[in-house]
């Protein structure tokens, strides 16, 4: 469905870019008349929204430097210091050092470009490039570490439906499947390849479910995908749909095989772990994150939606008296404790009493953590304390 509150008076809405954690919506605005030609200055905007539950705010303007004097598409990378805007074929590239600071002067990249996306990782760009007076193929650069620029990329080999109009390219969150379309007939496509470190894809194939939508954003915690709405005649809105969710599409079994201990959940769709050396919560989440995130899964502290599941988490923790799982109410109202993956609360299992943030020294109990069987429950504490840990993984959202 077209994303209302993310409406622009008299424009159109392009290339997407959703934030890691969901709450961040980058994209830009185009003034325009009847036939979709711009006729007012196009800009880069940001929305947020509090949480994964909730709806976006009103679009705000990121200042760009006035030397790009029209913003095409744009891409921002994943942790929202770098920019790369197309601008009459043309890209250019900014960087900010903080979210708070504005962008800091352009420099042009040295290739002709249109449609720039950037990798969740940031080190693979792919573009389209025009050929001749008509036609448009896709292209992919890379570089070595995020404080490179990116030099000229090569064509992509997307077998028969290349040809010379392809454009729009968008990475899957996992650096798996590209997904494209045609310039002259708006037919989407696919393709995969078999890793992040390969340079080509399979042969690509055709998307006839997902109808109008373009250079889609993926957000695995919500697990839902932004895109272009576009009509007939190439005019542009901003859609929203869900992605498979557990339980509402057909779920393929994962095996717990990749690290050591892994236990396997009820049913049969997660794997949890804990980690050797105790941490405190936010230590324990981003490890979580890196070591679980690997091939076709994703890694969190655990989330816990079941007696099941809870039993397994419990069981991990074993002598210890507590462990830390994935929810907290930082940057929330006290004792409003969420899931780090955006999940609803479907289950609860709060300790008699809990949450209910017993202060020490000042310091507010904003993590949550399970405890032992002899204890049985949630509790909150403070989150920078060390604790065990308990890890999840599951597969990436299905496509």
């Amino acid at each position: 469905h077209v994303v209302s509150q993310l409406e622009l008076p008299n424009a159109e809405q392009y290339s997407p870019t959703l934030t890691p954690d969901g709450l961040r919506i980058y994209f830009t605005g185009f003034g325009s008349d009847a036939h979709s030609v711009p006729s007012t200055p196009n800009q880069l905007v940001m929305a947020t929204r509090p949480s994964l539950t909730e709806k976006f705010a009103t679009p705000v303007r990121i200042a760009l430097p006035a030397t790009i004097s029209l913003i095409g598409r744009a891409t921002v990378r994943f942790d929202e210091l770098e920019v790369i805007v197309g601008d009459t074929g043309r890209l250019w590239r900014a960087t900010r050092a903080s979210t708070a600071e504005p962008f800091g002067s352009p420099v042009e990249l040295p290739f002709m470009a249109n449609d720039p996306h950037l990798s969740r990782d940031g080190l693979e760009l792919f573009f389209t490039r025009r050929v001749g007076t008509v036609g448009y193929t896709l292209h992919r650069s890379s570089r070595a570490s995020l404080a490179e620029s990116f030099a000229d990329g090569v064509p992509l080999n997307l077998g028969g439906v290349t040809g010379r109009q392809t454009v729009g390219p968008a990475l899957s969150p996992d650096g798996l499947t590209l997904f494209f379309a045609q310039f002259a007939t708006l037919s989407r496509f696919q393709a995969r390849r078999a890793s992040t470190a390969a340079t080509t894809f399979d042969t690509p194939t055709e998307i006839t479910d997902f109808g109008g939508a373009y250079m889609p954003s993926f957000s695995v915690v919500s697990r839902e995908v932004f895109f272009e709405h576009r009509g007939t005649n190439w005019s542009a809105g901003l859609g929203r749909a869900q992605v498979c969710r557990d339980g509402a599409c057909t779920n393929t079994p994962i095996s717990c095989a990749t690290i050591a201990g892994e236990r396997l959940s009820p049913d049969g769709l997660h794997c949890y772990w804990r980690p050797e050396a105790p941490a405190s919560w936010g230590t324990a989440s981003a490890t979580c994150v890196t070591v679980g995130t690997v091939g076709e899964a994703v890694g969190h502290l655990a989330t816990i939606h079941s007696v099941g599941e809870e039993a397994v988490v419990t069981a991990l923790i074993g002598t210890s008296s507590r462990g830390w799982i994935g929810m907290s109410d930082v940057d929330r109202p006290v004792n409003d404790f969420a899931w780090t993956t955006g999940e609803p609360f479907t289950y609860r299992s709060w300790y008699m009493g809990e949450p209910n943030n017993a202060p020490v020294d000042s310091m507010r109990e904003d993590c949550g953590e399970q405890q032992s069987a002899a204890l049985g429950g949630w509790n909150d504490r403070i989150c920078g304390l060390s604790s065990a840990y308990i890890c999840e993984r599951e597969r990436w959202p299905n496509w």
